[in-house]
């Protein structure tokens, strides 16, 4: 059924793509019409524009991308990253293992454990579908900067414990006076 359901994206995705060239192809060529273009040269006057208006909304994407970026980099991540890592104190999210091949493996792990508490299979969960939503809708570059804040705010998380059980377990074990 997932093969199924992703062929059927791709079809939409690649069906759409070709309605929006179409369209954008009869507006251009009816805009080179309208500006006194016979119908022959009318198709190279609306091939000009169309490629002119997707190599400018191009480039305003790049500079959207770039603007975004530098915003995540200098001010949102480290406050994102924090705010991750004292959601998962919150949910009580177990203590992550040594290694992981990403994030989601340990989301995913999470989610299967029959001892951990709903709020950290809650959240997991959530994670694992906003990054997956993120990647079925082509936000590779969302999915990326979530990707990188909850792959750190995993790492912070294990020190965090790690260095509460250790100091629960030294004051447990010194001795009373």
């Amino acid at each position: 059924m997932g093969t199924q359901f992703t062929s059927t994206s791709r079809r939409a995705y690649w069906l759409s793509v070709l309605f929006g060239l179409v369209t954008d192809g009869l507006i251009a060529y009816l805009a080179a019409l309208a500006f006194g273009s016979d119908a022959f040269a009318a198709v190279g006057v609306g091939a000009l524009i169309l490629v002119a208006v997707y190599a400018f909304q191009m480039l305003y994407g790049l500079i959207s991308l770039c603007r975004y970026a530098a915003l995540f980099f200098l001010f949102d991540k480290r406050r994102r990253i924090a705010t991750t890592v004292g959601q998962m104190e919150d949910a009580g999210m177990p203590l992550p293992g040594r290694f992981y091949g990403d994030p989601t493996e340990y989301l995913r792990e999470v989610v299967s454990d029959k001892e951990a508490p709903p709020n950290a299979k809650l959240m997991a969960g959530a994670t694992i579908g906003a990054l997956e939503t993120l990647r079925a809708t082509n936000h590779a570059f969302l999915a990326m900067c979530l990707m990188m804040v909850v792959e750190q705010a995993i790492a912070k998380y294990s020190e965090r414990q790690s260095l509460a059980w250790r100091q629960s377990f030294q004051e447990a074990s010194a001795p009373r006076a």
